[in-house]
C-alpha cells in the first residue's frame, strides 16, 4: 500500500510509514470518480451537468421525479458525473443561484452574447477560490486551538496520574505489562499490536481489530513512537501518551486527527527481527 499525503514527519529516505487509518480516505465520503476524470471530460458536458444538478436540486422541489432510463451506457455515465459534481458543489459550501445558473446555460446552448464575460467570470471564479480558502483556514484555525486546549488539559492530568513517567522530550509512558528483552534501536524493525485514540477515548486506528500485529522499521514512524518504542523491552505493553509536537503537529492528520492533537496509545512490543521481504506487509496499520 501507497501512503498517500502521509505527514513530512513520517517520510525518511523517500519512505513512509504511518499508522493504519491515519492517512485512509473515508470511502462512504468518495465521489465516483476523480477530479483527474472530470477534468479529462468534455468542458461543455461538465458544465451542463453541473447545472442540470443545480436546477434539479432547487427547480423540481415540488415537481414529481422524472422516471430515468439507467440501462444504457451512456445514461449511467451521465448519472455518475451529475452525482459527482453534485457532490462537488455540496462540498464546496457554495449556495447556488439557480436563475443566473440556468441563465448562462441557455446562453451557452443558444450561443448568445455572455451576460458575463470570460475576463469577469475568471475573477470571480479567484475570488470565490479565495473566499473559501479563508474559510477553510479560519475552520482549521478553530479546531486547532480547541484541539490544543482540550490536549493541554489532558496532558496535565495525566501526568498526575500513579506509575506515569515523562521523559525530556514531554513523552509519557505507563508500564501495563512489565517484561526484560531486548530493547530496540532507530535501525531496527519491529513488530507490534497497537491501539491508538485521540484523548477523548476516539479510536482512529487499532492493528487488535484488523487481527494482524505490524511490521515496520522504527526510525519510519512519528517522532513519539520513534522514542517510545526505543525504550520499550520485547514483551512489554505500554501506555503512551504523544503530545501534539512529537506527532502530527499543526498539521494533524485528516480526517482523523485534528491539528495540535495529542494522542494516546496501546502498544504491545512482541519482537525485533530483520526487515521483511519486499512481497510481505511493511506498513503499519495495513
Amino acid at each position: 500500500m501507497h501512503w498517500h499525503g502521509a505527514p513530512k514527519t513520517l517520510r525518511k529516505a523517500g519512505r513512509s510509514v504511518t499508522l493504519g487509518a491515519l492517512v485512509r480516505p473515508a470511502m462512504a465520503s468518495q465521489s465516483l470518480f476523480t477530479d483527474k476524470e472530470i477534468t479529462d471530460m468534455k468542458y461543455p458536458m461538465v458544465i451542463g451537468l453541473v447545472a442540470a444538478t443545480a436546477l434539479m436540486a432547487g427547480c423540481r422541489k415540488d415537481a414529481e421525479a422524472p422516471q430515468l432510463d439507467l440501462s444504457s451506457l451512456e445514461s449511467k455515465v451521465s448519472y455518475a458525473v451529475g452525482v459527482s459534481v453534485g457532490r462537488n458543489i455540496k462540498n464546496a459550501d457554495f449556495d447556488v443561484d439557480q436563475a443566473s445558473f440556468k441563465a448562462g446555460l441557455d446562453d451557452a446552448l443558444a450561443g448568445a452574447e455572455l451576460k458575463v464575460s470570460e475576463e469577469d467570470a475568471q475573477k470571480a471564479f479567484e475570488e470565490f477560490s479565495k473566499q473559501q480558502q479563508e474559510k477553510e483556514e479560519a475552520r482549521i484555525a478553530a479546531e486547532a486551538a480547541a484541539s490544543a486546549e482540550k490536549s493541554a488539559a489532558f496532558l496535565a492530568e495525566y501526568a498526575q496520574r500513579e506509575g506515569v513517567t515523562k521523559t525530556e522530550s514531554g513523552l509519557m509512558y505507563k508500564v501495563i505489562t512489565a517484561a526484560e528483552g531486548k530493547k530496540p534501536t532507530e535501525s531496527d524493525v519491529v513488530t507490534v499490536h497497537y491501539k491508538g485514540t485521540l484523548v477523548d477515548g476516539t479510536e482512529f486506528d487499532s492493528s487488535y481489530t484488523r487481527g494482524q500485529p505490524a511490521n515496520f522499521p522504527v526510525g519510519a514512524v512519528i517522532p513519539g513512537w520513534v522514542e517510545a518504542i526505543q525504550l520499550m523491552p520485547v514483551g512489554s505493553k505500554w501506555e503512551v501518551v504523544i503530545p501534539a509536537g512529537l506527532a502530527y503537529g499543526e498539521s494533524g492528520a485528516p480526517p482523523s486527527i485534528p491539528p495540535q492533537a495529542a494522542l494516546v496509545f496501546e502498544i504491545e512490543l512482541l519482537g525485533i527481527g530483520p526487515a521483511p521481504a519486499p512481497e510481505a506487509n511493511t506498513n503499519v496499520g495495513q
